[in-house]
């Protein structure tokens, strides 16, 4: 199943919440008992996705929005994306069906839909790489950037940009612990490099680009679960 990790769901949906994020009939987010509340919550204020087929040597671009006012809430278990409301016309390449996202809301002025929201999350469990970008000069943004696998192996590439007084090296990392700590609670964790990985970056911090003013300091998990994937292996209550 290819997994873009944004779709159009409609209010008070609960298809499978554990792939879609699951709301109420008001477009409220309902948290699980993993997420330990929603209370951290952020503005972004644009979103691209990217994708790469097995095989395939480029990305293509599969959706992209800027200049808006976006949440994005970061719990214990997941990150959780809201788009309610566009204000710029969304670009899309390749096929919108084959990824999960239909034609969606392509005029150009804020166009909220009454009892439909754009959601997304992606779990834990299912980041390969965690990136961040500071800002450096006029021409670009302060940007997090993460990576996950869908099950039919295609590479997703998701890049969020803030506003300029975000501290994004400080969110990134802050991301990358409570990663750790859910994933150490886990019951799957057997790989010796996977267990020393989580010891370790529970506390430390993504090592620094070689060239932060041109590259994303990055960090990678030694393993991970193919997204949508891993409903059995949630940490017990």
């Amino acid at each position: 199943m290819s997994y873009s990790m944004l779709f159009k769901r409609k209010f008070d949906d609960h298809e499978d919440p554990f792939v879609y994020v699951e709301t109420d009939a008001n477009g409220n987010i309902i948290a699980e008992p993993w997420d330990n509340g929603l209370s951290h919550r952020m503005t972004f204020t644009g979103i691209s996705i990217e994708y790469k087929i097995k095989g395939s040597s480029d990305y293509k671009q599969h959706y992209l929005v800027n200049d808006g006012k976006y949440d994005l809430y970061v719990t214990d278990s997941r990150l959780i994306f809201k788009l309610q409301s566009l204000k710029t016309e969304l670009k899309f390449n390749g096929s919108l069906i084959s990824y999960g996202i239909d034609a969606l809301f392509k005029r150009s002025e804020d166009k909220a839909v009454e009892g439909l929201g754009i959601l997304g999350h992606i779990r834990y469990e299912w980041v390969a790489e965690i990136m961040y970008f500071e800002k450096s000069s006029w021409k670009n943004n302060n940007m997090l950037r993460f990576m996950y696998y869908d099950r039919e192996k295609t590479l997703w590439k998701v890049t969020i940009t803030f506003s300029n007084d975000m501290d994004v090296k400080f969110l990134a990392n802050e991301i990358l612990h409570l990663a750790c700590k859910y994933r150490e609670k886990t019951t799957y964790e057997q790989r010796e490099s996977t267990s020393e990985f989580i010891k370790k970056y529970k506390t430390e911090e993504i090592p620094m680009s070689a060239d932060p003013k041109n590259n994303f300091s990055a960090i990678e998990f030694p393993s991970i679960i193919l997204a949508a994937g891993g409903a059995n292996n949630r940490p017990p209550l």
